[in-house]
């Protein structure tokens, strides 16, 4: 986010999954009245059908290039890719919304940088609905989650091939949380037999918490199906 010397509020905030390279975008109201929207992505951002710019060009920006362009509809963009992830920022209106933009991105700090909870901690503080309590957290990198992801629990169970987190530094952080509680009936078919017994709710759920701190949704099941593995070990 940009810094908070510049903000009078956050306005909306919405994300467009919980895979590893969704993105988010936030809309910010600046001290001085205008809005902002600040869209982010791990990896380019997808090709999308966008208006012909009126104008456009490049800015340096605390030595990075920044390309902008002001849009037929009055729309300013400016935009990069920095520490593999794609950057907006654009707004409406104002006489100068480059300079704008360009003051905005300055301030910009990498998510990685701020202070983060320990993994307990962190898992704790996750507002997912139903959870009671958190079995087990482990703090781990990118390059460890993939070997975990991609090693079965025991022969022939399902595993991931390649895992997402093979594409981020191999030292970026990421939490494993084992969070138990109440998450609701068992996806799948119902039983074949009318006397069979139902399978019950879940009541252990596994995810992921990236550098973002946006949770990633792994695994849902129960207690005594989903064992705890340190991803470490």
């Amino acid at each position: 986010m940009p810094d908070p010397a510049l903000l009078r509020c956050l306005t909306a905030a919405t994300t467009s999954g919980s895979a590893y390279d969704a993105g988010s975008d936030h809309t910010v109201e600046l001290t001085d009245g205008h809005e902002v929207m600040l869209y982010e992505r791990r990896g380019p951002l997808p090709a999308k059908p966008t208006a012909a710019p009126v104008r456009s060009g490049v800015r340096d920006v605390s030595g990075e290039s920044w390309r902008w362009a002001e849009l037929a509809d009055g729309t300013t963009v400016l935009s990069t890719m920095t520490r593999g992830t794609y950057v907006e920022l654009s707004m409406r209106g104002d006489a100068s919304p480059v300079d704008e933009l360009a003051r905005i991105a300055a301030t910009l700090r990498p998510v990685g940088t701020l202070p983060r909870l320990r993994a307990r901690e962190l898992c704790a503080a996750l507002p997912y609905p139903g959870v009671t309590s958190v079995a087990a957290a482990f703090d781990s990198t990118a390059a460890t989650m993939a070997k975990w992801e991609e090693t079965p629990e025991y022969p022939g169970r399902p595993h991931e091939v390649s895992s997402d987190w093979r594409k981020a530094p191999l030292d970026e952080i990421v939490t494993l949380c084992y969070l138990d509680g109440h998450f609701g009936p068992a996806h799948g078919p119902a039983p074949l037999a009318s006397s069979a017994t139902p399978r019950p709710d879940y009541d252990r759920i596994v995810l992921q918490i990236a550098l973002d701190r946006r949770p990633i949704a792994r695994l849902f099941g129960w207690r005594d199906t989903i064992a705890i593995r340190d991803p470490s070990k």
